[in-house]
This record gives structure tokens, C-alpha cells and sequence, in this order.
């Protein structure tokens, strides 16, 4: 069934049947015209074969009646001159020739078939015969041979002796004895062959029909029906018989058997359908043989009677086609029309009674369900706008609150990180200046609580985000050793603090230079790696890299597994762990303390990066988390892609000398007077030239006032914020001609959209408050290196 369906839509596709009407006129005519044709092949193949079959049969009888009236007439011949021996003047002692030459007279004005009758001694001389030559030695014939040993005998067709038209004659020989049956000589009975042509003329089939006989050298005895033809076209000569060969092919069908049907070429190169037949007790073959074209007349107009019926049929066909597509195409049409109307939002469309009283009743249960259908539709359609109107309101609450929601945590983020700037900072300045040991312990937990502060707010922003759908990944080419190495060094601090052995391994297979987002994949292995620090309390945590699979040519899976010897998590705690606000002690009493969103941002991390992560723990012996990543494949073998990934890693060390001895004109635009005595504590002991600005009007007219080397720009300031400041120069800048200057965004904006913001609006680079001395040193050494360059 599948076949036929197959080829069913292959033939629509060919023909371009997409429509309803095509498809039932066509396929309804195909209905008639298939068993039509089918039928009329089987009856053109059986009344073929029937007409032949007829033809054959008609020929075969004629032949056979044909055998044995020749048959017949060779016996009678045969058995004159038996009876012409047994004269009683032939079986006298003393031989009267005169007696018996007028007794063969005689016979030979009675018997005008015979052209000669002779007798012949015992010696083989003829000695009787009238109209013909005695004393001729015949003794060397078969005829006279067979009657010396007592048999009669019948020749082949002979040319008679001194005939001068060239008689064709057939010789009947019989032995004459005496009285005492001893072998007194034969009596020969030459008979015309124009006898059995009269004979063979008798029987006559159609116009193209003809019988004739043909000895065993394939020479015909006979004359044609068609000699006159023949002797025109110069393919014979008159009377050709015994010089006339029938050609191969007949002759080959013939030689297969002695009696029989065929169709084959005859000897005037004509298709006919023939009959053969052997002569009883003679080598010669009766043939009868008409022209096929004749035979089939009668079955052609048969044929042309047919395809008349058929055209007659076939066009009665037509009009009932185009009834039956109406009846049936029409209601479907409505509905189609009805179908439209409902996707164009119309549910008021019904198919018309009255069409569906007069269609069949498939198509009627069709329309009556499709009038239900669309009422049904109209009355849902009519509850599902109530409900959507009231979803609507609904969703623009939801999103006015979102909004309200990711604006508020901004600016909290930002009003927060503003003083927090200030307090980490000036905890760092203390911690460089001399302290007592206590001191230095109120410093270092200052400054603890404070980065645990920050943390939380990194937490909640980042799972704000996530939440809201805005988390993205920005992919660029990086060295995943680098990466690895960076975060465990991270990580080695508070390690070493706790007394801790912190292990990385990254297997040789594993590729080095990959594309992908090295900052969300440091993001999730410094928070596994900081808890697995936080829950251990003595032994090590490791750290593995592999490549797990390659999907893809151009595409790595990576596998991480974060291994520690802490205090585990009970198994019913496993599935929830990586839900937000899940800890594995929740009561008041606990030990560890966190927000319990950190492993639910980094599941959401690592679906992002179209992996996975899971963890297998003991209580009391440790815990494994495991994580998939999938990147791309960087260009391990291109030089300037190794340089960039250690490059990093290389202003992390000492700047060169000449570099950070290096004097620069720097403009800070700050209107908080905290940081600004932050960022100048920063830079007191450098060679750097700082000038302040309290908001972005101030800092546009000194930037066009005097020349700076770099400048660190606030994005939120009265007055004139730092995005329409940066504007400002830069189009100032364009217009005077002048090299750009770098301007480094410093904000408490720490979202991934503000660094693009701040990008757009035309800074070099994004840096977050709080901002620590190193960070700020390196990136000043950064761009005063890019500025020497």
C-alpha cells in the first residue's frame, strides 16, 4: 500500500494534480479508461489468437479434404492401370502389338488425362505405344526396376518424353504376368499434372489463399494461384513449376514436421498463417497458406467497432466526472473557503444547509462537523480573549514588576558597591601601612566580610539575571590551561589558610586553545572549587580536565571533575542541591554559612554551555561534582593565539621598569568624594599625574583644556552621566583630528549589558566596583603599554 501511494503522489506531482477538481476529473476518467483498456487488450490478445487459431483450423480442413481427394485420385489412377494389366490380350502367350496398341487407343480417347500409355516387354523395350516411340530401352527406370520385382509403382512429376510445351506428366507403372504369375512386362500410364491443378483449383480461401504441392527438393509441382504476379514482378518464369524453389523459411517450417500449422514468410515473401500435410504413401506436401492481413480484417474491424465504443464511452465519461467533482469538490471547496475565513479570525462562517442536504453523505457528517466545529471554536474563541485580556493585564504587572525588580537590584548593586569601593580599598591601603598584629587581624576580617559581601551581591545579580533570560555568553579564543591555572590560583589562597592541598590536572590529550566564554566557565569552577575549600577541613581537593568526546570536527566536550575529602552530603540531599537557596544544613545552628545560590547559578552556567552537572558524595568521606562544557577548537598552531592566551598571565607580573616608571597624565571623572580619595591613595606612591572631575560636564571642558593620557570614567554622575561625556569626546576628537585617548569605565554598573553600554558609548574598557589597587595598577600599565607601542 505504501508503494501504491508513493507512486499515486508521484504521479499528482508530474501531472500538477494539487487541486480537488484535477484530481477527481483525471482520476474518475482513469477509472473508466484503465478497465477499459485492460479489457479491450485481453479481448484484442484472445480474439487474435482465436482468429488465427480459426484461420489455422480453416486451412487444415481444407488441406485434408485437399489429401485425400488427391490421395484419392492417385488410387484410381493407380488402379486403371492395375486393371489395364490384367488385359486379357497382355496375358496371351503370343503378344498381338497391333491388338493391343488399339486397345490402348481406345482407352486413350476415353481417358483424356492420360497423355500416353505404353507397354513394355519383359526385356524393358516399349513394344505398345500409340502416339509415342517403340523400341526404346526403358529397362534402367525405377518404374520398369520396381515392376520386374512384381510392385506397382507411382513417379515424381517428369517432364514428358518429346513434349514440346514441357508437359509435366506423373507416371503409374503396374506389372503385367501371365497365366502362370511369371513376369511377362509393365503397362505405364503417363497422366497430365494439369489434373491435380484442376483439383487443387477447386479449393480457393479468400483473396490472398492458395494451395499447392511441393516434392521433397522443395520444388513446387503445382501451379501458383499468383504466377501472373510473379512473372510481371520477373521472380519467375511461365510455368515455373519443378524450376521454381519455395524459399527456406517455408521450407524449414514444412521439414519440422509432415503435418501441422505455422506463421512464416512464404515464397512471395508474404506473412501468412499456413497448414501442411504429407500425401499418404508420396513424398509430395500440400500446402495451404492465406496472408495474414486477410485473416485479421475481420479481427480489425472488430477492433475499430471497440475503440469506437470506447471513444463513445470515454466521452460519456466526461460529464459524469464533472457531476461527480461537483457533488463532491463543491461542499469541500466551502469548507476550504470556511477554514480560511477561521484563520483570517472570521468564526462566523457555516457551510449552507442546503449544500449539505444534497452531498453524500461522508462529506455531509464532514460539513455538519465542521459547522459544529467552528460554533465551538467562536464560543472558546470568545473565553480565551476574556482569559488573555485578563493574562495580559496579568503579564504587564509581571513585567512592570521584573522591570521594577532588575532596575532595583541595579541600583542597589550600584549604591552598594559604591561605598563598598571605598571600604575595600582603604582596607587594603591600611593593610600596606605598618600594624600591630591585632590590627592587622581587625584589617584582614574587614576585609574578609567585605569580599564576602561583594560575593553575595555577585550572586544575586548574576541569578537575577539568569532568571530574567539575560544571561549570554561571549565567545573568543582562549588557552584553557591559562584559564585553569588562573582560577586555581584564585582559589590557593583560601586553601592555603585552611591548610588545604589544592591539585589541578589537565589530561595531555585535552586541546589547549578553544573558543568559548572563559570568563562563565572561571565562574563556575571558582565556585566549586571554593565550596569544595569551604566544606573541607583537612585533606586536598583536586581539580581534573579531560576531553570527553568530539561531536563535531570543529567542537570539543570537556569534562571537569572538582574531587574533595570534606564532610559529604547525605544522599537525600543530592537531587535539590542545585536548586537556589539550597543548603545542605539549613537550621540556625549550622557551621557553613552562603546564600545557597552558587550551584544554582552554575547548573544554569552549564546549560548555557550546552552541558550538564551532577554530583556522587558519601557523607563523611567527600564529594565529586562533574561538569560538561561544549566549545569550539581554537588554532592551536597559530603563534598569535598562543601569545594572546599567555598575555594575560603576563601583566599579571611585575610591569617592566621603564613602563612603570613612566609618568601619565591621568583625568578621573568621580563625583563621590570616597573613591576619589580611594583612587588617589591608589596612585600616591606612582609616578602617575592625577586630576579629578566631579561629573561628566567638568571632565569634557578640562579634556579639551589640556592633554591626558588616560581616563577613568563614572557612568552614573549628576550634571552630565559618563555615557553622554564619553560621546562628547570622542565626537570632539574626531572633529579636532586627534588620537583617541583610552577611557576606562569605572562604575558599580557590573551587569554583562553595562560593559556593552559603556563600549557603545565609546570606552576601551569596563572595570567594576569595587576596584582593587592591582586591578586598577595592571590596567593603567596595560594601556600605558599600548600607548608606548
Amino acid at each position: 500500500m505504501q508503494v501504491l501511494g508513493r507512486l499515486f503522489n508521484c504521479i499528482n506531482a508530474l501531472l500538477g494534480l494539487n487541486t480537488l477538481k484535477s484530481l477527481l476529473r483525471f482520476w474518475g476518467f482513469m477509472l473508466v479508461l484503465l478497465p477499459c483498456i485492460t479489457l479491450m487488450l485481453i479481448f484484442t490478445y484472445y480474439e487474435l489468437q482465436n482468429t488465427k487459431r480459426e484461420s489455422a483450423e480453416n486451412l487444415e480442413q481444407m488441406i485434408t479434404m485437399q489429401q485425400d481427394t488427391i490421395d484419392k485420385w492417385f488410387h484410381e489412377r493407380a488402379a486403371v492401370i492395375r486393371d489395364m494389366a490384367n488385359w486379357p490380350v497382355l496375358k496371351a502367350e503370343t503378344e498381338d502389338i497391333e491388338s493391343i496398341n488399339a486397345r490402348i487407343r481406345q482407352f486413350l480417347q476415353s481417358q483424356d488425362e492420360f497423355s500416353a500409355v505404353i507397354y513394355v516387354n519383359k526385356a524393358g523395350v516399349t513394344v505398345a505405344a500409340p502416339f509415342a516411340t517403340a523400341g526404346i530401352d526403358i529397362s534402367d527406370r525405377p518404374y520398369y526396376q520396381k515392376a520386374a520385382q512384381g510392385q506397382e509403382y507411382i513417379s515424381d512429376v517428369l517432364t514428358a518424353r518429346g513434349a514440346a510445351d514441357g508437359q509435366l506428366v506423373v507416371v503409374f507403372s503396374a506389372p503385367v504376368f501371365d497365366e502362370y504369375r511369371q513376369f511377362k512386362g509393365l503397362m505405364l500410364g503417363a497422366v497430365k499434372l494439369a489434373t491435380i491443378d484442376k483439383i487443387m483449383k477447386q479449393f480457393q480461401f479468400g483473396r490472398t489463399g492458395e494451395t499447392y504441392l511441393i516434392n521433397q527438393q522443395g520444388l513446387m509441382i503445382t501451379e501458383s494461384r499468383f504466377i501472373g504476379q510473379l512473372v510481371k514482378n520477373g521472380v519467375a518464369k511461365d510455368n515455373a513449376r519443378l524450376s521454381f524453389p519455395i524459399n527456406s523459411e517455408t521450407l524449414q517450417v514444412v521439414s519440422q514436421g509432415k503435418t501441422g500449422t505455422a506463421a512464416y514468410t512464404n515464397y512471395r515473401g508474404q506473412e501468412v498463417i499456413g497448414a501442411y500435410r504429407q500425401l499418404i504413401n508420396r513424398d509430395w506436401i500440400i500446402i495451404g497458406e492465406v496472408e495474414k492481413g486477410e485473416i485479421l480484417e475481420s479481427f480489425y474491424r472488430q477492433i475499430s467497432i471497440m475503440l469506437i465504443c470506447f471513444l463513445v464511452l470515454m466521452l460519456a465519461t466526461l460529464p459524469l466526472t464533472m457531476v461527480l467533482e461537483k457533488r463532491l469538490a463543491t461542499p469541500i471547496r466551502r469548507l476550504i473557503a470556511g477554514a480560511d475565513a477561521m484563520r483570517a479570525g472570521d468564526y462566523s462562517y457555516r457551510v449552507e444547509q442546503s449544500l449539505i442536504d444534497v452531498s453524500v453523505s461522508e462529506i455531509k457528517t464532514l460539513c455538519n462537523v465542521f459547522n459544529y466545529m467552528a460554533e465551538n471554536i467562536r464560543t472558546k474563541t470568545e473565553t480565551l480573549n476574556d482569559a488573555n485580556q485578563a493574562l495580559t493585564v496579568a503579564r504587564d504587572a509581571a513585567l512592570a514588576a521584573s522591570v521594577a525588580k532588575s532596575q532595583f537590584l541595579a541600583n542597589m548593586s550600584h549604591e552598594i558597591r559604591t561605598p563598598l569601593n571605598a571600604i575595600l580599598g582603604m582596607g587594603e591601603l591600611l593593610g600596606e601601612t605598618p600594624l600591630t598584629p591585632e590590627q592587622e587581624k581587625y584589617v584582614r576580617v574587614s576585609r574578609s566580610a567585605g569580599e564576602n559581601l561583594l560575593n553575595l551581591i555577585n550572586d544575586i545579580l548574576d541569578l537575577s539575571k539568569i532568571e530574567l533570560g539575560h544571561p549570554t555568553l561571549n565567545k573568543s579564543e582562549f588557552d584553557l590551561f591559562i584559564a585553569v591555572e588562573e582560577t586555581c590560583q584564585i582559589i590557593l589562597l583560601q586553601a592555603q589558610q585552611k591548610g588545604i592541598a589544592l591539585h589541578w590536572h589537565i589530561k595531555p590529550e585535552t586541546p589547549s586553545c578553544l573558543v568559548g566564554d572563559p570568563v562563565r566557565l572561571q565562574q563556575v569552577l571558582i565556585n566549586l572549587l571554593a565550596n569544595a575549600v569551604k566544606f573541607t577541613e583537612a585533606g586536598e581537593v583536586t581539580l581534573e580536565v579531560s576531553q570527553r568526546s568530539q561531536p563535531e570536527a570543529d567542537f570539543v566536550e570537556l569534562l571537569f571533575v572538582v574531587r574533595d575529602t570534606g564532610i559529604g552530603i547525605p544522599q537525600d540531599k543530592l537531587g535539590p542541591i542545585f536548586e537556589r537557596f539550597t543548603q545542605v544544613d539549613a537550621s540556625d545552628t549550622r557551621k557553613y554559612g552562603g546564600t545557597g545560590l552558587g550551584l544554582a547559578i552554575a547548573k544554569r552556567l552549564v546549560e548555557l554551555m550546552e552541558g550538564r552537572i551532577w554530583v556522587e558524595s558519601m557523607l563523611g568521606v567527600g564529594s565529586t561534582f562533574y561538569f560538561t562544557v561544549i566549545v569550539g577548537r581554537g588554532n592551536e598552531t597559530t603563534e598569535a593565539a598562543h601569545l594572546s592566551c599567555t598575555g594575560f598571565i603576563a601583566c599579571q607580573q611585575p610591569m617592566p621598569e621603564a613602563i612603570r616608571q613612566e609618568p601619565l597624565n591621568i583625568l578621573l571623572v568621580e563625583d563621590s568624594a570616597d573613591n576619589q580619595l580611594l583612587i588617589e591613595a591608589y596612585l600616591k606612591k606612582t609616578p602617575y599625574k592625577l586630576d579629578i572631575a566631579d561629573n561628566g560636564q567638568i571632565a569634557v571642558e578640562k579634556f579639551m583644556a589640556r592633554q591626558y593620557d588616560l581616563v577613568f570614567m563614572d557612568m552614573q554622575m549628576p550634571v552630565l552621566d559618563g555615557y553622554q561625556a564619553t560621546r562628547t569626546i570622542r565626537n570632539w576628537e574626531q572633529e579636532q583630528g586627534r588620537t583617541r585617548t583610552p577611557i576606562i569605565a569605572l562604575t558599580a554598573y557590573a551587569l554583562q549589558e553595562d560593559g556593552i553600554k559603556t563600549r557603545d558609548s565609546g570606552c576601551d574598557a569596563h572595570l567594576t566596583k569595587p576596584i582593587k589597587k592591582r586591578v586598577l595598577l595592571d590596567a593603567i600599565a596595560h594601556f600605558a603599554r599600548r600607548n608606548l607601542m
